[in-house]
Parts: C-alpha cells; sequence; structure tokens
C-alpha cells in the first residue's frame, strides 16, 4: 500500500481499514491487491452489477480496449494539462482507467470505487505512489471537506440510488476555486425507455442478465450490415448501443441491464440543486439517436472564496 501518511490532508482516516486480497485472473494467474476501505461501506445488490461489468466482461488487459477510456475522458471536456500538479477525485473509477492517463500529470489523484473491481486498479495502479484507491460510495465520501481542485465522474450518478446525495458528497470535497465535472444520462425518450427495459429487467439474476447482453451483442453486430442505419434501428427499438466490436458492445449494453438505478438528468435538475455557475455540453453530434442527444456533461465551478 502507498503511503497513506502523504493523503491524510484528504481522507478521513477514523472510517478507513487496509485490506489486502489474493484475487484470482481469469487465466489461472493470482495478483495482490492493497486499498483502502470505508467501514461505512455496505454491501447492496447494485455492487454486484457493477463487478460483473468490470471484473467478468472487461477483457484480461483492459489496455486493448483503450480507445473506449478515451473517448470517456474527451465527453467530459478536459484536456490533459487540466491536471497539471492537481489534487484529483475520480468519483467511481471503474478500473483506474482514466486515473491512469493523467496519474503522471496529476499531484495525487484517490480513486473511489464501489465495486468489487477495486481490486484491479490496486492492482494497475500499485506503482503509482500519487495513487490512492478506496472502496467506497460516492453517495457517502469519507474525505475532507473542500480538498481538491478537480473532481470528476464518468457515468455513475445517475446508477447511485440518490443522484441529489451523490451530487452534493462531491460538491463537498471541490475546493474553493476548483471544479467539478459529472457526465450523465440526459432526460429524453430513449434514456427513459432504457431505464423501463432497466425496470423490466430488475428480477433476472445477473448471470441471466450478461448472458443476454452477450447473446445481444453477437446478434448485433451479425445482423446490422449497414452500420449508420443498424445502429440507429438497434438504438431506437431495442435501446442498446452497437459499438464498434462485441467486448464493447456487450459492456455498454449491460448498463442497460445491470443497474438498479438509471436516473435520467437535466441541466435544470443541477439548478434545483442550487448550483449557479453550470456549463453544460453535449459531445458531438455523432451521439444522437432520432435527432436527441445521448450524453450530457456538466461542470460546476466553485467560487475561489
Amino acid at each position: 500500500m502507498n503511503n497513506i501518511s502523504s493523503f491524510s490532508h484528504l481522507i478521513n482516516q477514523e472510517r478507513l481499514e487496509s485490506k489486502k486480497q489474493i484475487c484470482n485472473m481469469k487465466n489461472g494467474n493470482t495478483y495482490t491487491s492493497n486499498y483502502l476501505r470505508d467501514r461505512e461501506c455496505f454491501e447492496t445488490s447494485y455492487v454486484d452489477d457493477f463487478t460483473i461489468k468490470w471484473l467478468d466482461m472487461m477483457p484480461e488487459d483492459y489496455r486493448l480496449i483503450r480507445k473506449t477510456y478515451l473517448d470517456w475522458f474527451f465527453r467530459l471536456g478536459l484536456r490533459l494539462g487540466d491536471f497539471k500538479d492537481k489534487i484529483v477525485l475520480d468519483g467511481g473509477c471503474g478500473v483506474g482507467s482514466v486515473s491512469e492517463m493523467i496519474v503522471n500529470l496529476a499531484s495525487q489523484i484517490v480513486g473511489v470505487e464501489l465495486s468489487n473491481s477495486i481490486n484491479l486498479i490496486a492492482k494497475n495502479l500499485a506503482n503509482h505512489k500519487n495513487f490512492l484507491p478506496i472502496q467506497a460510495s460516492i453517495e457517502n465520501l469519507p474525505l475532507r471537506d473542500k480538498s481538491f481542485d478537480i473532481v470528476f465522474s464518468h457515468g455513475v450518478v445517475h446508477h447511485t440510488s440518490n443522484p441529489r446525495k451523490s451530487m452534493s458528497e462531491l460538491w463537498r470535497v471541490v475546493k474553493p476555486g476548483g471544479k467539478l465535472i459529472v457526465w450523465v444520462y440526459p432526460d429524453n425518450d430513449f434514456m427513459r425507455r432504457r431505464s423501463l427495459l432497466t425496470y423490466f429487467l430488475s428480477d433476472e439474476s445477473t448471470d441471466n442478465k450478461k448472458g443476454f447482453s452477450e447473446l445481444l451483442s453477437k446478434w448485433l453486430h451479425f445482423s446490422a450490415q449497414d452500420y449508420d442505419t443498424g445502429r440507429s434501428i438497434i438504438a431506437r427499438d431495442l435501446c442498446c448501443s452497437l459499438k464498434t466490436d462485441p467486448i464493447n458492445t456487450s459492456m455498454y449494453n449491460i448498463d442497460s441491464l445491470c443497474p438498479t438505478f438509471h436516473h435520467v438528468l437535466q441541466e435544470s435538475f443541477f439548478r434545483e440543486l442550487g448550483f449557479e455557475d453550470i456549463e453544460s455540453s453535449f459531445y458531438t453530434n455523432e451521439f444522437k439517436v432520432k435527432g436527441q442527444q445521448m450524453d450530457l456533461t456538466v461542470t460546476l465551478n466553485k467560487k475561489a472564496n
């Protein structure tokens, strides 16, 4: 484990305990992971949902689909230079892929992840002394107030049980003069129907959802000979995403099938929370279905005083 004392100004040490686990890899090998766990972090059904995505469906070497994470980075509207010598929180960091892109630039990074993919994060970034992995929920962060220059969260807030509380917690730890950037599902017809799909499949086992996602992915890539037309029809009628390869497609669509919570948000949601200095944007016109944008990035700037 990295020198925890160097992160003492960022974390609530009374709530955290050190964990060490021996983990199995798909190829039969094992690895040791070291991380911190929030004592107030409790197991919930939706933890398993994302454990499936990150541990069961992810390629053994997640860097094989690095382009996916670069895409996520750009959707946040960030540039590498933004992180130079900054203290950063990656809220809901998956396998730590975005953190890995900036770890050599930032002063310190704390990666918070609720699912058991925390083991992979700890393994992937073990050699970086300025990165600290913590298993915790963004709804109840074991972190100090006003501690981080940049807080970002990609595709996480809308899958938490209480998005308002998640936003409040993320905002709480932003320094004066810092910023919070979140990427969420926008409130439109497509995303509302996708939420209904999640609801109708909620009683299925996670294994069944995984199997359905993999089967659907294979069928989508077999049937969509005309990529643009196929993507539009599939997204419109089945509320699914067709990506460049079956692995990516299956991983993206598990977000439609597994999460217990699947909220859709709009800019007014953030204004109702009392945020005023709001910058909202969509990634590109490419992410549209029947004229509807498929993503929403919101940047919130905290006043310096």
